[in-house]
Formats: structure tokens, C-alpha cells, sequence
């Protein structure tokens, strides 16, 4: 089958769509990846690069107006613009004649639905629900249920049909009967973190430090001041700690001069992200992995790809205590499911410093219990469970 996979959130390559659509060229399949380009275009790669590109718009506005206004009109010319972007990429999809283009956007997305054309089946691919990701007014909350809404009759009415990371999820958006209408693919991970030789991890006990590692962008969304207050009440009662914050830095800085007004450059450090590939050689130097994220709504819905990974890799976790997570972490078993506060997370790591007993018991039963689903898995339930069964017409929104 020919197959197309569009994401309209980076614009650099999404390792998780790179991922499922070589899986998929290992099955048979032709796949192209669409995305934004650096260029206010949209470009299509296969698996040598970029095959083919779609000029964009401009969208500066800098008209001698009020602020306000000038941030409603270009609020109003973003959508019309991203309006006829969508419509250049339908024109082309149409001339393409894929068998499945699988679409992860939400809004304006019935437009590739609606002017594509042609005899492909047509899948919603729901990554993330973004629900009280932070603290929002009354015209965000309002906006807000208009994007579920949206999201809903995409998956409900407008697609062929859905695919979801989390059954939370798929519930979330179409209700406890949601099978007849939704498949669940979860998030899969690299065989590396599988594979990768229990011998060889957690780095260097003889240092008689515990290592920390957080994987995700250090961005002011996820409330990270979380964390850093609780290495500064840890360090009250123990040094025998370091805790590192690995990602990409959205916040301006803003966490690295936090680290250093707190005093906490001894035991707080940020590095730069590293390339997926090599995640499972950077995890190996560390003794627990923390999964923190906010306790809200958007986080019960489905799991950060940092748990699985944790969890695939065999490194002790701490998570929040949201419900997504609890499939992987088993509380005092392979780690410590936590409040989301300073003080929860602060004795969480306070046990696994200063008990002598504590970290080696969880460190021998999250080797033990290394689990995930490769990336071979993943396509091959996208083919066979979805694609396949639209392609002999046994799978719809409205079975």
C-alpha cells in the first residue's frame, strides 16, 4: 500500500512517526512522512529525504495598529492562511493516490478529509490530548472544549476511522463505546531499550552518588520548579545525590538560572537533548529515571514516552501518580508512584539515597521486569489492524 503519515506539530522529523513508517517500509509498504518545513512549506520525505515540497505563505502582520487588535487579526489571518496551506496539501494528496493518509491535527483537519478526494481511507491519529496542560482563564477553557469537541466529531464523523495511544484516551473522545469507532496503538520504543546489556547499567557504583535523569523539554508547562525543590530539600538531609534534566530547553533559560539562584549547581545540572537513537548509551549512567509530569487531566489521557522507556530499559522509576502510569510503574515494586509535590517526590528520592536496601531491590525487579512494544509491533498493528481492515472494508467509524 501506498501510505502517507502527516503531522502539522515540528518541524523537525518526529522520531515516532520515523519510527512506524520504517516499520512499515519493512512490511512491503511504500510510506512518505509529511511535515512543516523550515520554510513555511510542507515537505514529504520517504525514507532517503525530502521527495516533494509544497510552498507556504508568508504570515508576518505588521500593520501601525493596536496590540490587541493587531493579535486578533493575526490570530483570524493564521487560521485563513493554515485554511489554504491545507487545501494546497489536499490538491496534492488527491494527485498522489495514497491508501491510507493518516492525519495528526485537529484543527481544520475535515479540510484534508473533505477535498482530498480519491478512494484512500482516511485515519485520525490522535498522539496527545492537550486537556488543562496549564492553569488557563475563561476564554482559554472555552477554547479548549471547542478543540475536544473538534476532536471528537474528527474521530467520530469526519475520519474512517481512529487510532489512539491510551484507551483513556480513545474514552475521552468517543465515549465508553468507543472500540466500535477507535484502535488503540500505543506508543512503541526502540529494541535498544529492550536490548540493551543489564551488565552495563547504571553507570558507576563505586561513585557512592544516586544519579537522577529526566527526559523532556525543559519547558515552564511542566512545572519543573517541582523537581528542583525537591533536590533542595533533599540536599538538607543528604549530598549522596545528582540529578540531571535532559531536553531541549523551551523555557529561555529559565531553569538553568533557577538552578543556580537555589544553590542547587552541585546537584542540578541541564544537558542538551541527545538524538533518539542514542537514549538507551545515556540512560545506562544513570540509577532512576524520573517520569515526572503535572497532575492533570491531559497526562491521565496517555503516558509520557519517558515512562516507557524507563520501563523498557529497566531503570527504577519515579512518576507522578497519574493514571496512565500506573501501568508501568508498580508502587515500592520497580519504583514509587508520587503526589505531584515537592515534598512526595523529595522522600521518594530520600529512600532511594539513604535506605541501603531500597534502590538494589528496585534496581533487581525493574531489570526483571523490562517490558514495552517495539516499533515492529507498532506497524504491524497499524497494518493489520487498521489498514488491512479498512482496505477489505471490515473496520469503519461506524461499526
Amino acid at each position: 500500500m501506498r501510505i502517507v503519515l502527516l503531522h502539522f506539530y515540528s518541524r523537525t522529523p518526529n522520531p515516532i512517526y520515523d519510527q512506524i513508517s520504517a516499520s512499515l517500509r519493512r512490511r512491503g509498504h511504500c510510506v512518505w512522512v509529511g511535515q512543516p518545513g523550515f520554510e513555511d512549506d510542507f515537505v514529504f520525505r520517504d525514507a532517503s529525504g525530502i521527495v516533494a515540497s509544497i510552498k507556504g505563505f508568508s504570515r508576518p502582520l505588521t500593520y501601525n495598529i493596536p496590540p490587541a487588535f493587531l493579535r486578533l487579526l493575526n490570530g483570524a489571518r493564521k487560521r485563513f492562511i493554515g485554511a489554504r496551506m491545507l487545501l494546497r496539501i489536499a490538491r496534492f494528496l488527491r494527485t498522489e493516490r495514497f491508501d491510507i493518509i493518516q492525519v495528526n491535527l485537529t484543527s481544520m483537519a475535515w479540510i484534508l478529509r473533505a477535498f482530498s478526494g480519491g478512494s484512500a481511507h482516511y485515519v485520525y491519529d490522535v498522539r496527545q490530548i492537550n486537556e488543562k496542560v496549564r492553569p488557563y482563564n475563561w476564554w482559554q477553557n472555552i477554547h479548549e472544549r471547542l478543540v475536544g469537541t473538534e476532536m471528537t466529531i474528527n474521530a467520530g464523523f469526519v475520519f474512517d476511522h481512529a487510532c489512539f495511544c491510551h484507551a483513556d484516551a480513545a474514552r475521552r473522545v468517543l465515549g465508553e463505546k468507543w472500540e466500535s469507532r477507535g484502535t488503540v496503538v500505543p506508543v512503541g520504543v526502540d529494541g535498544r531499550f529492550l536490548g540493551y546489556p543489564l551488565r552495563r547499567l547504571n553507570g558507576d557504583a563505586s561513585l557512592n552518588v544516586v544519579r537522577f535523569v529526566y527526559i523532556g523539554g525543559l519547558d515552564r508547562d511542566r512545572t519543573l520548579e517541582q523537581l528542583l525543590e525537591a533536590a533542595d530539600a533533599l540536599r538538607r538531609t543528604t549530598e549522596r545525590f545528582h540529578l540531571d534534566l535532559v531536553g531541549p530547553d523551551l523555557s529561555s533559560g529559565y531553569y538553568a538560572q533557577l538552578i543556580q539562584s537555589l544553590g542547587l549547581g552541585a546537584y542540578v545540572g541541564t544537558k542538551d537533548a541527545v538524538k533518539y537513537g542514542e537514549i538507551p548509551e545515556l540512560l545506562a549512567h544513570y540509577d532512576v529515571g524520573v517520569a515526572y509530569v503535572p497532575d492533570r487531566p491531559t497526562w491521565h489521557y496517555q503516558p509520557a514516552t519517558k515512562v516507557i522507556e524507563y520501563r523498557a530499559f529497566g531503570l527504577p522509576i519515579i512518576s507522578t501518580d497519574v493514571s496512565s502510569h500506573r501501568e508501568y510503574v508498580q508502587d515500592n515494586v520497580n519504583g514509587f508512584l508520587v503526589a505531584d509535590s515537592p515534598e512526595a517526590i523529595s522522600r521518594a528520592m530520600e529512600r532511594l539515597v539513604v535506605e541501603p536496601s531500597t534502590l538494589p531491590r528496585l534496581k533487581k525487579n525493574a531489570s526483571a521486569m523490562r517490558s514495552g512494544v517495539t516499533w515492529d509491533d507498532i506497524g504491524a498493528m497499524y497494518d493489520e489492524d487498521v489498514y488491512r481492515r479498512l482496505a477489505r472494508g471490515k473496520l469503519s467509524c461506524d461499526e
